[in-house]
């Protein structure tokens, strides 16, 4: 399951704008000079949307003892070997398109990562209302034998259609472990359609109308919401930072989880 083929490489170059964020992202990008992008300041929320969705991720890995990430539709995140993993994570598991994983081994495969990391290729159309249904099965139940699971879907949702998240969610239900968190951004309904307007390529197209509430009624309840930009309502923001500050970041856990045990050390 990936995002459009293009958006792994773009979304790169606007991560190596950001010194110090990450140290790879310039040689997944399209080089010295990448194509503006496609939204108004989306430089600026890809950014805050990684350095939001860090500080949760790390929270939550130690939380709740996570050993078993499985990063769907990763593109060229690299945050196992940038990141300070918990010890209590074993096997990070990174999937996405064959050829974004092979560029992706290339630029890695001398590094070292804070953890075993697994690459695992999954198909999915955006443009259509199907995916490869065997294929991401398999991919679940591979990472269905932690007891303790993260799932994270960063900038991914938001190109698939509402019946391809409600299969999706369906399947997490049906496969992934009870002791199971999900972590996603998400875009409100109003702004779906000024990101088309400025959009340049596929249209964005999952923004449900009832926000994070769409994924209860599947199984999942809202543990978190945590916005890209935090601001006062009383304090209107600059025109370059109201989209950023539309998107939010959430974490989902599985109904069925009970209370985490103590944290573990790093």
């Amino acid at each position: 399951m990936s995002a459009p083929p293009d958006t792994a490489a773009w979304t790169a170059a606007c991560r190596a704008t950001a010194p110090g964020l990450d140290p790879w992202a310039a040689q997944f990008s399209f080089g010295a000079n990448p194509p503006p992008p496609p939204i108004p300041n989306v430089i600026e929320s890809v950014i805050r949307r990684t350095h939001v969705m860090d500080g949760l991720i790390l929270r939550v890995l130690g939380k709740h003892r996570i050993s078993t990430v499985l990063n769907l539709g990763c593109g060229y995140d690299t945050r196992p070997w940038r990141l300070r993993i918990p010890s209590c994570v074993t096997l990070w598991i990174d999937a996405d398109s064959p050829s974004v994983l092979e560029r992706k081994r290339q630029v890695m495969n001398s590094v070292p990562s804070r953890c075993p990391v697994l690459y695992r290729p999954v198909r999915i159309d955006s443009q259509k209302d199907e995916y490869e249904h065997a294929g991401m099965e398999r991919l679940l139940e591979k990472a269905s034998v932690s007891p303790n699971l993260l799932v994270i879907t960063e900038g991914l949702l938001v190109y698939m259609t509402t019946q391809q998240v409600s299969m999706l969610t369906a399947q997490f239900s049906a496969q992934l472990p009870p002791r199971c968190w999900w972590i996603t951004d998400l875009v409100p309904h109003p702004a779906l359609a000024l990101m088309n307007a400025k959009a340049d390529g596929r249209p964005f197209r999952f923004a449900p109308r009832e926000g994070p509430e769409f994924f209860s009624a599947l199984g999942w309840s809202i543990a978190s919401r945590h916005p890209v930009v935090r601001h006062s309502p009383a304090t209107p923001l600059p025109p370059r930072f109201r989209l950023s500050s539309s998107l939010e970041i959430v974490l989902f856990e599985n109904t069925l989880a009970r209370q985490a045990p103590a944290a573990c050390i790093a």
